[in-house]
């Protein structure tokens, strides 16, 4: 990459980052998802043709701007940001490649600038169950890799209780996150969040690591909760199981093999199906 585009780059202000950014990645990934992009990145951004594209031609917009950002100085970092949660903010609330380019970038180059508009996609798809689906499970990704915050707790919560539902495999890293970012409802998140956790944990039992490494999550998530809390989220047996320390300090080991396949033997990973309404002229 040369010095020289490097240091062209790193002087476009807020407006022109956005500009030159949106223009490149709208040529590089289609508006839609029948579409396909031909348009490779060194052709795409302008003043890239002796940057872009050198390491050979797996290599996509998202990698190449990845690499670019990587080399600017922070200041100029900031401004790259802004323009791309702006680019993330002026796309539908579809899955379109350039959306789906958007938020690897932003994963890519750590942007906490996106978790709103991701938070305001999610808000909006409410009536959109295959792009809210898609939505949340983006997400998921940066609950589990972005720090604990105000943003990640809002993104979090928009995915729990501002829709219909989202997909049982994020129940995990959305509790997790929620533990980690708004401790003091931690019980009522692990209240709200059991019914799609336990259809989750059914199929994640049967991958050990996996499992292990949610126990571990949540048992650290809850470390710092106080001890009313622990107490009441553990009087549940589904999470008293999966976090048998709860009650105590909150250390050690997740359950054995033995006790994952107890949990779901025993069917305590879902709440009893409640019996029928009682029927005029039946005998109760």
């Amino acid at each position: 990459m040369l010095k020289s585009f490097i240091f062209l780059v790193s002087r476009f202000s807020k407006d022109e980052f956005y500009s030159w950014l949106g223009e490149g990645m709208r040529a590089c990934y289609p508006l839609a998802t029948h579409r396909v992009a031909s348009t490779p990145p060194e052709t795409a951004f302008r003043g890239a043709r002796l940057s872009f594209g050198q390491r050979g031609a797996h290599r996509t917009a998202v990698d190449e701007l990845a690499s670019l950002y990587n080399n600017l100085d922070k200041n100029a970092q900031s401004r790259f940001r802004w323009a791309l949660a702006r680019l993330l903010s002026s796309c539908a609330a579809s899955p379109t490649p350039l959306l789906n380019a958007a938020l690897e970038l932003s994963l890519e180059t750590v942007c906490s600038e996106a978790l709103p508009p991701l938070t305001e996609k999610i808000r909006a798809s409410a009536n959109n169950p295959e792009a809210r689906d898609w939505l949340c499970l983006k997400a998921a990704f940066f609950l589990d890799e972005f720090p604990p915050s105000l943003s990640i707790r809002n993104l979090a919560t928009a995915i729990l209780y501002q829709g219909p539902s989202f997909p049982n495999v994020i129940a995990a890293k959305l509790l997790v996150s929620l533990c980690r970012s708004d401790l003091e409802n931690a019980e009522v998140h692990a209240k709200e969040l059991r019914d799609q956790l336990g259809t989750q944990m059914a199929s994640l039992g049967k991958y050990r690591p996996g499992f292990l490494r949610f126990c571990s999550d949540l048992q650290v998530a809850l470390k710092n909760a106080s001890a009313s809390t622990r107490s009441q989220i553990a009087k549940d047996k589904f999470y008293k199981k999966l976090v048998p320390e709860l009650d105590e300090k909150v250390r050690g080991k997740g359950p054995t093999s033995d006790e994952t396949r107890r949990i779901v033997n025993e069917g305590c990973l879902r709440r009893p199906t409640p019996p029928a309404p009682h029927q005029p002229g039946s005998h109760p």
